[in-house]
């Protein structure tokens, strides 16, 4: 990983943890069972990993989960393909929806969420689901556009945005002032500044913060903050980072191309690294944004 000043790198090595997936993504870590949580989108089928038990199953099937995140309140909520539906997923396993339609006509195909502090949830609904087989079933869509969206509670669902062609990835600064989302059609990285009131996050017009390169390696995909502001993308090659005012300084190489990845551990810098058909993690200088 080639850096300027900034003190950001890897202390160790990526390794390989598992592979023989089909199409990984979601990690997010599980603090209280200290693991990671993923998801094989193709193969239908949610994953836990620790270095205690290893590679374990933890649903099957998911309605082809995709992004995932736990909200301030300890609840999974993940993403789904097939339902076009943003879920609530139970620790027994009961699965709630959270919202499935806009106006009537179903959502897309949810593909990442995040959950700011105060318990807002914020997704992006691209059209992957219903026009990639391996991701789900064709399916014809409903809304004519891909939206950005956000909700509180089942019957809340507010739309933020609709100028990006296809919103993937995306994060908040760590003051919550700044939303960032990324554009996996050009690779385009947008900022919004971000207001928030009892209505729930307002934007303004956003502004390119950075391009991230794309080709067969990887494009922009997953997106998160780390714990000095710096935004960390995926793209080509890896995962492409850069400082809060959206100069590049740094790239991670990984051997296949990157869906997502995630900070775990105690001390929050064990990187978790879903790649196309594998599991990897390295250790970071700096740890995620979860653990300022």
């Amino acid at each position: 990983m080639m850096m300027n000043s900034v003190p950001v790198e890897l202390t160790e090595r990526l390794a390989r943890l598992a592979g023989g997936f089909q199409f990984v993504e979601g990690p997010v870590w599980q603090l209280e069972a200290a693991r990671l949580l993923f998801n094989d989108i193709p193969a239908d089928t949610a994953y836990a990993w620790s270095d205690e038990s290893g590679l374990t199953v933890t649903r099957h099937p998911t309605n082809k989960a995709n992004g995932q995140v736990i909200d301030p309140f300890g609840r999974l909520i993940v993403c789904e393909h097939r339902s076009s539906s943003l879920v609530w997923i139970g620790s027994d396993g009961e699965r709630t929806v959270i919202a499935s339609h806009y106006e009537d006509r179903e959502l897309n195909s949810p593909n990442d969420v995040i959950a700011a502090p105060n318990g807002s949830v914020i997704f992006t609904d691209p059209p992957f689901g219903r026009t990639e087989s391996a991701m789900g079933e064709l399916r014809p869509r409903e809304l004519g556009f891909c939206g950005v969206y956000e909700c509180t509670k089942s019957d809340d669902l507010r739309l933020l945005s609709t100028q990006l062609a296809e919103p993937n990835g995306l994060c908040l600064s760590l003051d919550q002032a700044r939303l960032y989302v990324n554009d996996t059609a050009t690779g385009r990285i947008i900022e919004f500044k971000t207001s928030w009131g009892s209505g729930g996050p307002v934007l303004d017009e956003g502004r390119e913060f950075a391009r991230v390169p794309s080709d067969a390696s990887g494009k922009a995909d997953g997106m998160k903050v780390d714990a000095l502001n710096n935004v960390w993308c995926t793209g080509a090659g890896g995962i492409h980072v850069f400082d809060p005012a959206g100069r590049p300084i740094g790239m991670i190489e990984v051997p296949e191309p990157v869906g997502n990845f995630a900070w775990g551990g105690l001390d929050g810098r064990d990187l978790y690294v879903t790649a196309s058909t594998s599991l990897y993690r390295a250790r970071t200088s700096v740890p995620g944004a979860a653990w300022v």
